[in-house]
């Protein structure tokens, strides 16, 4: 896969585009957000150093055409608002992983669910991907019910434990098929 030049996908409310060192600001403040980590094996930053390094990784990733992630940036304010990813691609299986977060104050508005119809269709309409799989925490409900009405249908379970041994997470494996995905390609 190759994503050069990145493609920017725009909703009713929304600008899905390549991250910039320059969003710094507006991740950290996500990133440094403890309720961002809740379901995740992941730690808020601490310092604006750490959102430098992470933005870094990400727009390498995606030079070496590992993943494809973009910022969801807010049409009306222009703030970044939260990201969403492609990556895990398996050649074989024609598969990937979607990935997605988003600011605690955004949540439940259905901003989410629009960039994702829009990823969903770059999936399978660009990338002509055969599915596409996310896994969720069984208690993070508000991203259940995303996947499900994205006609998501849980394909498993695993149960993962944290890097430190000091929690489980018991997620939740979606997928959805190309031939019954929601959107039309």
């Amino acid at each position: 896969m190759k994503f050069d030049p990145f493609p920017v996908l725009e909703t009713e409310r929304l600008i899905l585009r390549k991250m910039s060192p320059d969003d710094r600001d507006d991740f950290f403040t996500m990133r440094s957000d403890k309720r961002m980590h809740e379901y995740t094996d992941t730690t808020p930053d601490h310092d604006i150093s750490q959102t430098d390094e992470y933005l870094a990784k990400m727009l390498r990733g995606v030079d070496e055409n590992h993943w494809i992630i973009w910022a969801i940036q807010h049409r009306d304010s222009a703030r970044v608002i939260g990201s969403v990813g492609i990556w895990g691609f398996d050649e074989t299986q024609n598969t990937a992983e979607l990935s997605y977060g988003i600011a605690p104050e955004f949540q439940g508005k259905g901003y989410m669910g629009e960039a994702l119809v829009w990823v969903c269709e770059y999936a399978f309409g660009t990338l002509n991907l055969a599915s596409l799989e996310a896994y969720t925490e069984q208690e993070n409900t508000p991203s259940r019910k995303l996947l499900q009405h994205l006609c998501f249908i849980e394909a498993g379970r695993v149960d993962d434990r944290s890097e430190d041994g000091t929690r489980v997470y018991h997620m939740i494996r979606y997928r959805l098929d190309r031939q019954t995905a929601l959107i039309q390609v």
